[in-house]
């Protein structure tokens, strides 16, 4: 078994895997490994020229180590400038600047952001710089850095803790000062404000971090990270001695086969040459499979490695806060790497092979037409299981197919936003937040998690159907009865532009920089700028389209004058499957959730039905509902909200609603 030491052995985070030199420049991979910004930039230019031949423009790289598909922040621009956009990491940084000081080596920070070289001779701890002589007297004179606490570095007994600053993701030029428990996400002063004044559980970083470096949490991931580590390599000694034995076994079958060739002399050879080339082609394909595997795994096992080596390294050398961090971005990443790894162990299997010598060989040597038979077995292996994989502190994800709805929270249109109106679909946007078409109030509405109002948009003259993302900046929406679409700033709600459809319109949905729009009689298939490339004949109004992105790509969309569900598949627009049923009436919206089940509301039914992805009944989930119309799922989440009209009310109310396990 794997022990620490060699779970650790040969990883520096300071030490760039490409150049094996300090980083310079450390730029951090979603992957979690970093690298100088010139080596990461001259990979990726020599990665595209091995390729250039290739006319289809990449948008994506592999990463060096673990050969993960790394996808930058901003594909569309040229890839010389990719390895800028990836963040830099502050943690190596700081460390950096640790190991130089205790090298005495350090060089003045302000100076050094000058271009200028000048050794540093004291340290700042408010400001975690090091100061050369010039600028410590600069520093003590200054009204707002007088009073900070400078040290000689010679005086220095120990490094100083590292407590680096975290910029803002969302906003440019704000730091992480905030921890929202809610959402489980660090923000800004600017993010508490706008994306968090609901949320009743946003404390400081030092509060929520504070008590993290004895917490059993960062206990229990390290703990998993390493079994993890172990187990992983458990698989890779496995493999490699199935490996062998299948050459040990593979060399006993050719001895029989050679000692039973003495025997059958000229006619064996013929034989034998042609159960060989079947016993290596065997052979060949399942080496080459253990050794993918192998090399898979060894490549997971490198991000397991190194997420352990950070976190161990902060453990003794950061901050709570640092380590918080770090812990948090970190235990996404096991997460997936725990998921996965659960994948591989029930999938595991050792490889066998078996010989069986034709029993009438000595008699019919004439007549044989073959010599043997190779059977290839898979046995699930008995030291190694799916239960001794380290289940990660996050929950497993529920299958929504056994779960049962249970009501979150409800409330009324007009009393949020003072207007009756029907809701037919809705968005869920980057930050979480909700936008709803309020279709006789003829305006957009925007909700937080919480469902709280934050705003509305100005009256966009005419009913407001549905809505959907176009990009991180725009949004489109159809006014149905003015057969138009409008392109609409999310920021402030307002139109940049409209288009004409020349018909109906109602639900609408994107996907890679595509517009579908759901008509009378059509589905529309347009590009970003809705100019229109396909369309598709329905016989029926199209009343919410959606897209299933699980397994194969499809297109699904309800036909209310029908009563049906319609699946298209996505690659070549054809039909695959129709969904009716006698207790769904008028279908109005459609959406889908994480594993790609599809979910129907009858409108005049008052139900709502459950699908496959293959758009098989899994059941009716919902029942005795009033009018409901528009569904959306919560992300990748196990909520949903579902608009309806309430009893006392023509007009709708909305439904937040999750699943829970049965008990």
């Amino acid at each position: 078994m794997a022990t620490s030491s060699e779970i650790t052995k040969d990883i520096d985070v300071t030490t760039c895997p490409i150049c094996l030199e300090d980083f310079k420049t450390p730029k951090c991979l979603p992957c979690l490994h970093n690298f100088c910004e010139a080596c990461l930039n001259s990979y990726i230019i020599t990665a595209f020229k091995s390729e250039s031949k290739s006319k289809v423009r990449k948008s994506q790289f592999n990463c060096p180590v673990c050969r993960e598909q790394i996808t930058p922040p901003d594909p569309t621009v040229a890839h010389q400038e990719w390895a800028k956009q990836f963040r830099l990491n502050h943690l190596i940084v700081s460390l950096l600047d640790q190991n130089e000081l205790k090298a005495k080596e350090k060089l003045c920070d302000p100076c050094k952001s000058m271009n200028d070289d000048a050794t540093a001779v004291s340290w700042c701890h408010d400001c975690n710089e090091a100061l050369c002589e010039m600028c410590v007297n600069v520093h003590k004179r200054l009204k707002m850095s007088k009073d900070h606490d400078l040290k000689n570095i010679d005086e220095l007994e120990d490094a100083p803790v590292i407590n680096s600053v975290q910029s803002c993701e969302n906003h440019k030029g704000k730091n992480v000062e905030a921890f929202c428990r809610y959402h489980n996400q660090p923000c800004c002063a600017t993010c508490v404000a706008i994306h968090h004044r609901k949320c009743d559980h946003v404390t400081t970083l030092e509060e929520a971090a504070n008590g993290i470096l004895e917490s059993k949490e960062l206990s229990d991931l390290l703990k998993r990270l390493k079994c993890t580590s172990v187990l992983n390599q458990e698989i890779i000694k496995e493999k490699r001695e199935n490996i062998k034995i299948l050459e040990d076994k593979k060399c006993d079958i050719q001895k029989e086969l050679q000692e039973t060739r003495q025997k059958i002399i000229d006619s064996f050879d013929k034989l034998q040459s042609s159960f060989m080339q079947k016993l290596t082609q065997n052979h060949n394909q399942k080496v080459k499979e253990l050794t993918d595997s192998i090399t898979d795994i060894e490549n997971r096992d490198k991000v397991i490695q190194n997420c352990y080596k950070l976190i161990e390294t902060c453990k003794t050398r950061s901050s709570e806060t640092q380590v918080f961090l770090e812990m948090k971005k970190i235990l996404e990443r096991e997460k997936e790497e725990v998921e996965e790894l659960g994948q591989i162990l029930t999938k595991h299997k050792n490889v066998e092979y078996e010989f069986r010598l034709n029993d009438d060989i000595n008699k019919l040597i004439t007549n044989l037409k073959t010599i043997g038979q190779i059977d290839v077995t898979e046995k699930v292996s008995l030291n190694l299981s799916a239960a001794k994989y380290p289940k990660s502190q996050i929950s497993e994800r529920m299958n929504l197919k056994e779960c049962i709805p249970q009501l979150i929270s409800s409330f009324s249109i007009k009393d949020k936003c003072g207007v009756d109106s029907s809701v037919y679909g809705g968005c869920l946007m980057s930050d979480n937040t909700l936008l709803l078409p309020l279709c006789r109030g003829q305006r957009l509405a925007l909700f937080n998690s919480n469902g709280d109002l934050i705003k509305q948009s100005g009256d966009l003259s005419g009913y407001v159907y549905d809505v959907c993302m176009l990009n991180p900046t725009t949004v489109v929406v159809t006014r149905c009865d003015d057969k138009v679409i409008d392109y609409i700033n999310i920021s402030t709600l307002t139109v940049n532009k409209t288009v004409s459809v020349g018909v109906w319109c109602g639900g609408i949905t994107s996907s890679d920089n595509k517009l579908y729009v759901g008509c009378s009689n059509k589905l529309l298939i347009l590009d970003k700028d809705g100019n229109k490339q396909k369309e598709i004949n329905t016989n029926g109004a199209i009343t919410c389209v959606t897209i299933i992105n699980q397994g194969e790509k499809k297109i699904v969309y309800t036909n209310y004058n029908n009563h049906s569900c319609h699946f298209v598949r996505y690659s070549d627009l054809q039909e695959i499957q129709s969904f009716t049923h006698s207790e769904l009436k008028n279908p109005r919206g459609v959406t889908s959730d994480r594993e790609g089940n599809v979910y129907i509301t009858g409108e005049s039914s008052g139900n709502v039905f459950q699908l496959s992805s293959e758009g098989n009944l899994l059941r009716i989930l919902l029942q005795d509902l009033v009018r409901p119309r528009g569904i959306q799922f919560d992300g990748d989440t196990d909520r949903f909200f579902i608009s309806y009209s309430s009893p006392q009310n023509l007009f709708d109310s909305l439904r937040r609603i999750k699943f829970v396990k049965q008990k």
